[in-house]
């Protein structure tokens, strides 16, 4: 479903209107950068990926009809995107990480800093050592702050499948922590 600012942002699009798309370039731009470099791992290419795509939806603009929600859309757009590049240049995925940033308050002792941040290490092994297709389905749903129904229709799974592999992530989590 497109929320109502959507709507009015794919309506200027479809008339020529460059406002709309830049409204939703603002919306989505970084999210996008951030799930394309989950696949091929460099920021720099993966923003050129997202400016590359904007520029496609804008040509395009009069032959895109979205009935569902822009925000799958656009994720499932991005992950085309980066699979072709990934197929084009024949580059091999590398293990995904930071799938979080978490700054450290300054609040915190400097025993207590050191606390966290081996806190925050051992999170990043045990995500690290998570399936690939499981360690996207965190990512998307803890830094891009996707839905399950979102998450299952960017990477066109069931949204039981989705429920079930953020349920085992945790649980494995929490028995290693």
């Amino acid at each position: 479903m497109v929320d109502r600012e959507e709507k009015q942002a794919l309506n200027q699009i479809s008339q020529n209107n460059t406002v709309g798309l830049r409204f939703i370039f603002n919306k989505y731009h970084q999210s996008l950068c951030e799930f394309a470099t989950i696949y091929v791992q460099r920021s720099d290419i993966a923003c050129d990926l997202v400016s590359e795509f904007f520029i496609k939806f804008w040509n395009q603009r009069h032959q895109i009809h979205i009935t569902g929600s822009l925000k799958s859309y656009l994720f499932k757009s991005i992950k085309n995107a980066s699979l072709n590049q990934l197929r084009g240049k024949k580059m091999e995925m590398m293990n995904y990480e930071d799938y979080t940033e978490v700054f450290v308050s300054t609040d915190l002792s400097p025993s207590e800093q050191i606390e966290f941040k081996e806190f925050q290490d051992k999170l990043d092994i045990l995500t690290n050592s998570l399936p690939a297709r499981r360690k996207i389905i965190l990512q998307l749903k803890v830094k891009s702050g996707l839905s399950n129904a979102e998450i299952a229709e960017t990477l066109q799974l069931s949204e039981s499948t989705v429920k079930n592999q953020l349920r085992t992530a945790f649980l494995s989590f929490k028995e290693k922590i």
